[in-house]
């Protein structure tokens, strides 16, 4: 369970009481305190007490630390002495820096045991392109000129056609049911009771010596009287369940007399007679090409396959 520190507590008639924690006094009187840098010389093994600390004096006890010069002293009651801990006289510039760089340049040669040379590049070369022509292939697309003549057949058609007219408004025989149901007649009454009291707990405390008390008073309830009710009152009444219905005359149509329009695909042949023309073709012949190539200098860049070894001398590196 975690541990709570508290220092004042201030009760219900508004005094406040002073707490002492006796584990934390218990804890303070050992371990170490560091008091701060004196000016009274001291040494290790010295018994000056007490010592001047920011133009104070300042009584040592057991675990307290001081600073005197570039010395750290720590105060014993066993022998009622000064012990040193430490010296930072003798620290060199890099004592107190978290790290350090230089550069340095190593000294030595490079041998290097060749091999093959590999690249990757372009090439384009030098020369005359001999062609030995074949057939020409081409395929493409012709519209012909000419004229078509037609012999025709019977049409064929679908499609749809709304007639005009009018539809008689037919007679409706109407024959309801009824069913008899409770309609609400009277509002009937509501009383109020007795409300409920209530007393609210209370709490107090008191203090002797050191120990803290506390009182509880836990109060007092008294429930309410029930509440009068009159039920409403109702009556029968016959209202409509449901309706049936009927034709009594059937509706009559009138229509208007009107002309169709008929639109189709004519069954009969069609006779093409066509027009000379002269056809352009264009494509790619087939055959074979022969190159004749020219002298010339290729420059080729790549990475030489190979070893290389380093051989190294010895040096001394100073960094500040």
């Amino acid at each position: 369970m975690a541990d709570y520190v508290i220092s004042q507590l201030t009760l219900l008639d508004g005094k406040t009481v002073e707490l002492k924690d006796a584990v934390a006094r218990a804890a303070i009187q050992g371990g170490t305190y560091f008091l701060g840098v004196t000016t009274t010389a001291l040494i290790d093994g010295a018994s000056t007490n007490p010592i001047t600390i920011g133009s104070k004096s300042v009584t040592a006890v057991n675990g307290n630390m001081a600073v005197y010069g570039n010395k750290e002293f720590v105060f014993a009651t066993d022998d009622n002495k000064w012990h040193e801990l430490g010296d930072l006289t003798n620290l060199g510039a890099l004592a107190l820096k978290d790290s350090a760089s230089g550069s340095y340049t190593p000294a030595g040669t490079i041998e290097f045991t060749g091999g093959t040379v590999e690249s990757t590049g372009t090439f384009t070369p030098a020369g005359t392109v001999e062609f030995t022509g074949g057939a020409v292939n081409s395929t493409g697309t012709y519209t012909p000129a000419g004229s078509v003549s037609f012999t025709g057949g019977t049409v064929n058609s679908t499609g749809t056609y709304t007639p005009a007219g009018s539809v008689s408004k037919p007679d409706v025989d109407v024959t309801p049911s009824t069913v008899t149901i409770a309609e609400f007649d009277g509002a009937g009454s509501v009383s109020d009771g007795v409300a409920a009291s209530a007393v609210l707990p209370t709490w107090s405390a008191t203090v002797n010596g050191e120990n803290l008390t506390f009182a509880w008073n836990q109060g007092s309830f008294t429930p309410n009287t029930p509440t009068q009710v009159t039920l409403p009152t109702s009556k029968n009444t016959t209202v409509v369940s449901g309706v049936s219905a009927e034709l009594h005359t059937a509706p009559q149509f009138t229509g208007t007399e009107a002309n169709l329009e008929v639109s189709g695909t004519a069954a009969g042949s069609a006779t093409f007679t066509g027009t000379e023309a002269t056809l352009e073709v264009s494509g790619t012949a087939a055959g074979s090409a022969t190159f004749t190539g020219s002298q010339g200098n290729v420059a080729v860049s790549g990475t030489a396959a190979g070893s290389a070894t380093f051989t190294g001398t010895e040096a001394t590196i100073t960094v500040s």
